[in-house]
């Protein structure tokens, strides 16, 4: 049935990822529930952040939205008043912004989102709900995908519609914790893809809900997982990037997942889905390249050889986190001919002008000094350097905070400046970008 759902925005500071407004504020739904701050409701339209519009009094309204938003611009041009409107630039549908009850400047939007996921621009889809889904059946799978919750349900199922694959995508509303309900789904499948909820959402913790760290608190918990894997042997779940090692299926496969530099998952498969002798791999994006750089294992990290560990030589190397998480640092050691700073931090450092890729960025040393801020300061004003990125490992020291006091003086002169732990001791490494 239609119904409305009002949502606050007087905290409307949203952030956009080029494609989708999320919106900050509290969502009431027409059952009485409320739900605050939920990153994954987002109006998505490409035309609102490539010249959407609002209309109405624009004494009361914000500036218009006249050009594309970079990933991370932060809209500050919300409406302020009950007679604006968002328009949409390719279509009819108008949402109305209002005052409530309770003085709260927001927008009431007909449920279930009738109209959020008309568009969808397919470069951006990556940003949608039902993306995995959506893989799946653009490989040529029959997928059943089973949400229990009816709000990411429907705007899944709009996303489906929108990319043409309903003829192979079947969304099903239920929970897979009852047993006629997971019966009922396995009794026709040949694998299983199941992605635990890890967020609590009764705790909230910089405006989002809580990361849940005891895989057996995870919605559905660890161990129900391993049921479904019992009896579907091609089963694979997405995890949180730091999951432990530990919880890598005997004779299974565990990957993590970087883009951009960036990571953003990881993966857990059990032996019928895991690659020939793979025990851990680090999958990684980059740009407009096709194919991800891969590097993998054959061995469990507790049986891999730990690299050297020595003074630092010509280059300092920061492995991807996707290859750290997976514990390959010494894949990029081996393959620069290279070794640790320290043999608890992820630094590599060689003589060798090798590059490695997207595997790990690098940086050329300059100087190699015990740290103290009066000490870089000092020769950093010696090398003419005005202007600092700090970055860090092993150690409390905050980059901004380091930044502001080191003071430094106008000079044309830039460099890198990274941070580390060398035994108890603290030292300060001036690089330039490899």
């Amino acid at each position: 049935p239609r119904a409305d759902v009002f949502v606050d925005t007087t905290r409307f500071a949203s952030r956009t990822n080029g494609t989708t407004i999320r919106f900050d504020g509290e969502w009431r739904f027409p059952d009485g529930t409320k739900r605050s701050q939920q990153p994954r409701y987002v109006y998505t339209a490409p035309e609102a952040v490539n010249g959407g519009r609002y209309r109405g009094d624009q004494s009361k309204c914000g500036p218009p939205i006249t050009g594309p938003m970079p990933k991370g611009t932060t809209v500050t041009s919300a409406p302020t008043g009950a007679d604006c409107f968002f328009e949409k630039t390719t279509a009819s549908d108008v949402v109305p912004w209002e005052t409530d009850s309770a003085g709260l400047v927001g927008a009431r939007i007909p449920f279930p989102f009738p109209f959020l996921l008309t568009a969808v621009d397919p470069d951006q889809e990556t940003r949608l709900l039902g993306l995995d889904t959506a893989a799946f059946a653009r490989a040529g799978l029959r997928v059943t995908a089973v949400e229990r919750d009816p709000v990411t349900a429907s705007l899944a199922a709009r996303n489906i519609a929108a990319l043409g694959l309903t003829d192979l995508v079947s969304i099903t509303l239920g929970d897979l914790s009852e047993q006629a309900v997971l019966s009922a789904v396995l009794a026709d499948v040949d694998a299983a893809y199941v992605d635990p909820a890890r967020r609590d959402p009764a705790t909230q913790r910089d405006g989002r809900s809580a990361r849940v760290t005891d895989p057996e608190s995870w919605s559905p918990p660890w161990s129900w997982v391993g049921t479904v894997a019992a009896r579907v042997p091609l089963t694979a779940a997405k995890v949180a990037p730091g999951v432990p090692h530990e919880l890598t299926p005997p004779g299974g496969c565990a990957t993590w997942t970087s883009v951009d530099g960036q990571l953003v998952e990881a993966e857990l498969a059990w032996p019928a889905l895991a690659r020939e002798g793979v025990r851990r791999s680090a999958v990684l994006f980059r740009g407009d390249v096709p194919a991800p750089t891969i590097e993998q294992s054959s061995v469990d990290l507790v049986d891999d050889i730990p690299p050297p560990v020595g003074a630092a030589g010509r280059w300092i190397l920061e492995p991807d986190d996707a290859v750290i998480r997976a514990g390959l640092v010494s894949h990029v050691a081996a393959r620069c001919e290279g070794r640790l700073l320290d043999h608890r931090v992820a630094y590599v450092t060689t003589d060798s002008d090798v590059d490695l890729g997207p595997l790990a960025a690098r940086f050329r040393v300059t100087r190699a000094l015990p740290y103290s801020v009066d000490a870089l300061r000092a020769a950093l004003v010696e090398d003419g350097v005005g202007h600092v990125v700090v970055k860090k490992r092993a150690i409390s020291a905050d980059p901004d905070a380091v930044r502001r006091e080191l003071r430094l003086p106008r000079a044309p002169g830039r460099a890198i400046v990274i941070l580390t732990r060398i035994g108890n001791a603290p030292w300060a490494y001036v690089c330039a970008p490899g």
